[in-house]
Order: C-alpha cells, then structure tokens, then sequence
C-alpha cells in the first residue's frame, strides 16, 4: 500500500477557541480579510472573531456579502479588494462557500489577473495565508486544498497545498441556532464525503477516517431525524465534517459530487443534499465492485442495504421536487466529461449515470 498524508492545518475545538486561542492569528500577519456571509453576524461567530483580531492588534476588513455556491465575478472582486486594502492573509468564516471563496480571494489578493487567475497555475505569487472559521458542519473545506466556484452552469474546482488553512477554529457554538434544513443538508455532505471516498480509494488513513464518521452519523441520526439536538450533538456532527474533509484530501470525491453540482446550478438544490439524493442508488450500483466495503459502512450505519440508505436519506430529506426526464438527460449531459473522468469504482457510462438520476429523482 502506498499513500501521502499530511495534515498542515492545525485544528482547534472548543468553546469560545478564537478567543482563547487567539494569539494563534498573530502569527497570520497584520491586516486580515474576513470572507464571510451575513449569517456571521446572527450566530456570534464574527463578532468573536473581531474580538480575537483585535486582542492582537490585527486591523481587519470584512467582505459579508458571499453569495451561496460564488461566482468567478464575486471572488474577483474580493481579492481586488483584499489586494488594495493591503492585506496580508485571509479568514474563511462560514459555509462551505465562504471558505472556498477565501480561497479564492487569496489568490487574487495576492495575483492579479482577473478572477480566472485561480485555475492559472502554477501561480506566480503565493497565494495570502488562510484561516478557517466554519458554521456549518458538512463542507470540510477548513481542511482541504480545493475550492469549488460557479463558473456559468457547472461547478469548476481548483487545489493547491497553498490554500490549505493553516488554523481551523471549530466552535460548536456556532451552528446551535443553525436551522434544520441546513444541519441535516451539510451533515449529509459530510457523510458523502467519507462514503465516496470510502468507495473510490483504499487507504488505512482514508478508511479510518471515513469509518469514524460512518459511526458519528449513527450517533446523531435521531436527532438529525427529529431536529432536537444537544450542543455535545452539534460539536459531534462539526467534527464529523473536519474528518470527512481530512478523507477527501486523501481520496477526492466520485461521480455523485460532479452529477450533484447539475442539482445545485440547475436548481438551487443545496449541495449536501444534491448529493444526499444520488448517494443510495450510486452506492447500489458500485455494489458488486465494492461489496465488502460497502456492507460494512452499511452496518456502522446500522443500516441493511444500499436501499435502506436511499430511504434513510430520503427520510432524513422529506418531500422532493419534481423532474422531467429532459432535465436529468440535460444533468446527464452537462456533468458526464466530470463524472465519467473520476475514479469510480465501476466505469461507467452515459447510460449509467442517467439511470441514477432517474432511480434518484423520478
């Protein structure tokens, strides 16, 4: 067996860490840019990271508008305003898509070439140093070296090991008031994370990981199911996310992320639960290529089979919208280059993928 890992980012967990821990961001630099979206203002995320900035002397500019799943348009215009504000790192406070947009804002703040920079590499100044704060428990990307940006109707990635945060602050105070629909959607993104991954690669890393975050999902199923949840369940399920993360950045993802992004650009469906919606039926389909790994992330689910999957999630999920079979021939189409290129277990086809978007959706 051969593999890499590497795990830079330095992960702290608790109560109130920015504050405590905030001499960690003095050593980040002088004049930070804060890529958040309103939502900071309402859980006291901001607030306390304004506090810890301040304690050291930091100046910091905040950039509170991230749209949901941003765009090339918006991160270009947070770097160009990072760069002249004279910023020399930047702190990711959100979801999932304000962390990749400060990905993507470090590297415009510090090249400029347009927002179309970010996929120009190798780049030829070093992109700004970056923290993490999330408030959402699914995305990962406090640990990861990809970000994932709108770029006209599909979902277009890039990585580098110089976006990779260097400090993630994870405080379980923050997703407390998060509402239902956003808990069980992000959670569910982690779990595709750790399944996908599971499935595509095999590691004793990536498998220890992904196993750990199969048996929190167990763990926090009931509350998931019934939204009544105690803070020890909300600290869980944010850690549950960070592994899932450190998972993908051994394994990447599958075809579900790539035929997800089609849900999200096409429809507004929230990431994790465009994934949450394919997953059962991507999973019993790789079931004769995987089926040992895949019985045994079933039983730390407790869970019985691939379709036990697809109901618990539906479940978790409720009523669906509708589709026609021209969409999901559309969705079949547009995603099928992204797809069909990941390490899938099975290869697959066309034909494949429009048949989990039929069996998944109508």
């Amino acid at each position: 067996m051969e593999f890499e890992w590497s795990v830079p980012t330095r992960i702290v967990l608790g109560d109130g860490c920015i504050i405590k821990k905030a001499g960690l961001l003095a050593g980040m630099g002088k004049r930070a840019y804060i890529v958040t979206s309103p939502s900071s203002a309402k859980n006291g995320s901001l607030v306390d990271l304004k506090k810890a900035l301040k304690s050291q002397g930091i100046f910091c500019a905040v950039y509170d508008k991230t749209p949901p799943n941003p765009t090339l348009s918006a991160v270009g215009e947070m770097g160009a305003e990072a760069r002249a504000l004279g910023c020399d790192f930047v702190v990711g406070l959100g979801g999932g898509s304000a962390m990749d947009a400060a990905k993507a804002a470090a590297v415009l703040a510090a090249n400029d070439g347009g927002p179309e920079a970010v996929y120009k590499q190798p780049y030829k100044n070093r992109p700004l140093p970056l923290a993490a704060v999330p408030t959402t428990c699914g995305t990962g990307s406090e640990v990861t070296a990809a970000s994932v940006l709108t770029v006209g109707d599909m979902k277009k990635s890039f990585k580098s090991d110089d976006v990779i945060p260097k400090i993630a602050f994870l405080d379980a105070r923050y997703i407390d008031s998060l509402p239902q629909n956003i808990t069980v959607d992000t959670a569910v993104d982690a779990l595709s994370h750790a399944l996908e991954g599971y499935l595509i690669k095999d590691t004793w890393v990536s498998d220890m990981l992904a196993e750990r975050v199969f048996a929190f999902f167990a763990d926090c199923l009931p509350s998931l199911a019934s939204g009544e949840y105690t803070h020890e369940t909300r600290e869980r399920l944010m850690f549950m996310a960070m592994l899932a993360g450190l998972s993908i950045v051994i394994t990447g993802t599958s075809a579900v992320h790539a035929m997800g992004y089609a849900l999200t650009t096409q429809r507004n469906v929230p990431h994790g639960r465009a994934c949450g919606l394919l997953l059962g039926e991507f999973v019993a389909f790789c079931y004769p290529a995987q089926k040992q790994k895949i019985d045994r992330a079933l039983l730390l689910l407790g869970l019985g089979t691939p379709q036990d999957l697809k109901k618990m999630l539906d479940g978790l999920f409720g009523s669906k919208d509708v589709y026609t079979l021209g969409e999901l021939e559309k969705f079949t189409e547009i995603t099928s280059a992204s797809a069909l290129s990941r390490p899938n277990p099975l290869r697959m086809d066309n034909g494949d993928l429009l048949e989990i978007f039929k069996k998944s959706l109508l």
